[in-house]
Formats: structure tokens, sequence, C-alpha cells
């Protein structure tokens, strides 16, 4: 506003020696001084020393005119006969006096009062500009320093303690502390002095540390200092990133000390800005590198995983075998086996099953039941025998909430007879050489893992040259298009009496192609598993 000036950047009072030129306000002082001969005029700081003009006359006078110019109001005052005091105000703020003793002519004294509240309100502003201009510098540098500490920095654990060192670099403090937010909680992230000091910092701030962080704004509370707790204020900032509270940073100063000043709040912010960029940068980073680190994890299970299913599918004259297996994640809880035992001859026995759930834990279950299986085998069992023991096998281990659905088949290779047995799985679709009409295998049947008594049954068919057999996974008839319909068993069976006449892997990469036409850019739900067996006809 007009007649007003900014009041210094530092705080502190500056004296007139630095305001003035001693030249200029001597002449200043002598031309006045010389329209009234006889009369003597000072220029006095505000602590009633002379600055220029001193005399006999004026030292008497020094404690007085510091007591007026502490408490002044008015536009002149006397404090002494013939001797008045005139305080030179830039604004509000008194920066020094005039003192004259007669004969100096009063409206002289005005004159020259406003020549020296002049110079010095351009002093002073020059001076602000200056220092303006260094905090920028400052400012400048603070955060170029920081870009190369805090900024650079990757580990999410260290960045609290880095960016308490810069703070205490930038603002003196006897105590601080960055307070991390972690699951809906605040907890330490880094500590500055005395623990016990320190503990009651943060106990004593919960409450404005809270208010902070939920209004986004820096806040400054002052305490009463004790002997427990030797604070006398705490400035406390928000570490935010992208509009996201992050955590906040304390620092306290014990009595005696300057309260926290707005520059300090301003400073502060700056390197809590910077911190939380910087944490927020290394918590994706370390998110990054977690989940690449899952990733290569998964892809090495996914290599495991898929070399314990069969390579190749059997060979054998007047038959042909296919399988698919296509995992709705890296690794998956399907899987498929032949099994030809040394003890039986002529006899292939085929293995289809699903693990309830997906990823890591479906997969090592996967893993398990397969070799149980393959070892329940043994001995020529009747399917649901082998059923029986992997069940039992299941339940002694039971250290998994998972569950098995599987299905396990004898095929006579001479005879054709399939000799099967379901526990909980989806049942078998039949196709009959030539008629173009799929059958549902059903049976009764008892998912793996869950219960002690299994209520099980063998069924037989007898495949004929032309006939097709097609063992599944839900994931094929739970497959979903963007209207949410499930692909289902009649589309499975139009899919496979379609593809009849071809090959085995025909019938496969048919049922496939149809599923993923069907279901779009919806991605598969589960594991898709699928088992195809051909019987040729003669020739």
């Amino acid at each position: 506003m007009p007649g007003a000036t900014r009041r210094s950047r530092s705080g502190d009072h500056v004296p007139l020696r630095r305001l003035l030129d001693r030249e200029a306000a001597e002449t200043l002082l002598g031309e006045a001084a010389a329209a009234r001969p006889g009369g003597h005029l000072a220029l006095i700081e505000t602590d009633g020393t002379a600055f220029l003009g001193s005399g006999a006359w004026l030292l008497p006078l020094t404690a007085r005119l510091r007591r007026e110019l502490a408490n002044v109001t008015e536009e002149s005052i006397a404090v002494a006969t013939g001797v008045r005091l005139f305080p030179l105000r830039i604004g509000s703020r008194v920066v020094g006096g005039l003192v004259a003793r007669d004969p100096v002519a009063e409206s002289m004294v005005t004159i020259l009062r406003q020549s020296l509240t002049m110079i010095v309100r351009k002093a002073l502003e020059s001076r602000d500009l200056g220092q303006e201009t260094l905090d920028r510098y400052r400012e400048i540098n603070l955060l170029y320093r920081l870009g190369e500490t805090i900024g650079a920095s990757l580990d999410a654990q260290e960045i609290p303690r880095l960016l308490l060192t810069e703070a205490q670099g930038a603002i003196q403090a006897d105590a601080g502390a960055v307070l991390i937010a972690s699951d809906g909680r605040l907890g330490v992230g880094a500590t500055l002095g005395r623990p016990p000091v320190v503990d009651g910092m943060i106990e004593a701030a919960r409450r404005i540390t809270d208010a902070v962080m939920e209004s986004a704004q820096p806040r400054i509370e002052m305490l009463p200092g004790t002997e427990s707790l030797p604070l006398a204020a705490i400035l406390c900032v928000p570490i935010r990133a992208q509009e996201k509270p992050l955590g906040a940073v304390l620092l306290g100063r014990r009595e005696g000390r300057t309260v926290f000043s707005a520059g300090d709040e301003k400073l502060l912010l700056a390197i809590a800005s910077e911190g939380g960029v910087a944490y927020d940068r290394a918590l994706l980073h370390q998110a990054r590198v977690q989940r690449e680190r899952l990733d290569e994890e998964l892809s090495v299970g996914r290599r495991i995983q898929l070399s314990l299913l069969p390579a190749s599918s059997p060979i054998h004259p007047g038959w042909e075998f296919a399988a698919i297996y296509r995992a709705a994640r890296q690794v998956g809880g399907d899987f498929y086996d032949f099994i030809e035992m040394p003890e039986a001859p002529g006899t292939v026995n085929l293995v289809i099953g699903d693990v309830t759930g997906k990823g890591v834990p479906a997969a090592l279950l996967m893993a398990s039941t397969r070799a149980v299986l393959r070892a329940s085998s043994a001995g020529g069992q009747a399917p649901s025998g082998v059923l029986e023991r992997t069940n039992q096998h299941m339940l002694r281990d039971g250290r998994t909430r998972l569950f098995v659905t599987a299905l396990y088949g004898a095929l006579d290779l001479a005879t054709g007879h399939f000799t099967f047995a379901s526990g909980g799985h989806d049942p078998p679709l039949w196709v009959r050489g030539g008629t173009r009409r799929s059958k549902l295998l059903t049976t009764r049947s008892s998912i793996l893992g869950a219960f002690g008594v299994l209520d099980l049954e063998d069924r037989r068919i007898a495949m004929t040259p032309g006939d097709l057999l097609v063992l599944y996974t839900d994931g094929v008839t739970e497959a979903r298009d963007r209207r949410g319909r499930l692909f289902g068993e009649r589309r499975l069976g139009r899919a496979v009496t379609g593809a009849a006449e071809g090959s085995a892997n025909d019938v496969a990469d048919a049922v496939l192609d149809t599923v993923m036409t069907f279901a779009g850019d919806v991605p598969l739900p589960d594991d898709l598993t699928l088992l195809v067996v051909k019987r040729l006809g003669p020739g």
C-alpha cells in the first residue's frame, strides 16, 4: 500500500548505518541546520545512540530517547527543554529518529524527516529485493541438492533418513521424525535426537499430525516445555505425492531458541515435497522389481509345471491321442497324463484333473496329485480304487484347503473298452462314429480331498472304429462371452461333432478355436485342458 514497505525478510532490526550513506545524510543535516544557525540536528538509532550529529547535549538523552522510540505513537515528542524527537517510520515500523534542538525550524525538520524516510524506504526495498534474490538462489540450490540426494534414491527405506538429514541441515532442530503412512497407520521412518524426546514429541503431536495429514497444510504448535518434553515448538508438514498423503515430517525446538517461522515452513514443505515424490517413485520401483522377480519365478514355475505334463501323446496303431493345455495364469491347476504301465501292456491309462483355485497354490497341489495318481496306478487297480487311494493320501496330508476333481480311466487298445471313474469331474463326451451325436458319460462321483468316504463307481464303454472320446476341464464349458453367457456342454458337443471327421488333433484344435472365438476379448476365467481320443476306422 502507499506509504508502506515490506518488513525485512529476516525479521531482524536493520540499523540506520546499514541503510543510509553517511556522507549524503551529513549533507542533508548540514543544509537543514544552516537554515537556522545555532540549532542542532542528530540522527539516532532505535537504541538511542547517535548515528550522526552527536554532541554533549545529546549524550545524556540516550536512555530517554531509547524508551520513547520503543513506545512512540506521536509525530514528535519533547524529550528535554528545547529538544524534540521526530520518529522515522516505514509503515508501522520505527527505524530510528531525528532529534532537533532549538532554534531549528520545525518546518525544515518535517521536510528533512520526509526526505530521510524516503531514502530509508528505498534502501529497505533494495535490501528486501536482494534478500529475495538470495532466498531464490538458496531455494534453487536446495532443490538441486535434494535432487542429487533424495531424488536420486530408489530405496524406500533410506529416503526418510535422507529427508530428515536435509531438513536438519536447512532448519536447525533439537528433535525430528519422519512418519510414514502404511495400512492406515503412521509408522516411524526416521528419527533425529534423543529417543525419549523424539517419542514424546511424536505423542504430543499426534493430534496436529492427523490434522496436517488430512488438510495437507503445515502447522506450528507451541508447547509448554516440561522436564520430560523440553520442547517449546513443533513444526509439522505433510509428505505427499500426486495428491496422495504419504506421511508427515516433525521438527521440534527447545525453549529459548527462535520459534519456527513461515520461512521454515516453506523450506520444510519443499524438502517434504521432494521426499514425497522420491518415496512414491521408490515404492513404484520396489513394486516393479518385486513383480519382475515374481514373474521370473512364475516363468520358472511354468516351465517346471509343463515339464510334468506329457511331452507328447502316445502313438499306437488304430488310435489317435491329442491334448491341449492353457493356463489362465502363468501357472495353473489343471493337469492331464497318459500312463502306460509295464505290467499292463496294451493299456493306456488316461488322467485329467482340476485343482480348485488358480495360480501357484493350485500348481503345487496339481504336481502333488499327479504324482500320487501315478503311484496309485501301480498294481492294476480299478479306476475307482486309484481315486480312493489318492483321496486318502490327500486327507492324510491335510495341509491345504484346496480340493481336486479328477477323472481316471483305463483304455484297452485291443478291445476298445474304456473303464473309468470320476472324482467329481466333468463327464466325458462320447461321439459314436458316423452318428454325429454326442453323449455325456455321467457316473456317481465325489470330489477328492474333501471326504473320508467316496461314492464312486466304475463305468465301461466300448469304443468302436470312428468313435471319439473327449475329456475336458470346466475351463472349457465355463468360458464366457461379453454378454456373460457360458460356453456350456451343448456348444462343446457341436464343436466336437462338427470336427469329428478329422483327426484327434483336428478335433482338439476345433474345440479350442471355438471357445476362443466365443470368448473374444474376455479372458478365460479358469485353466483349460482338453484330452481327445479317437479310434480309427479300417484302412
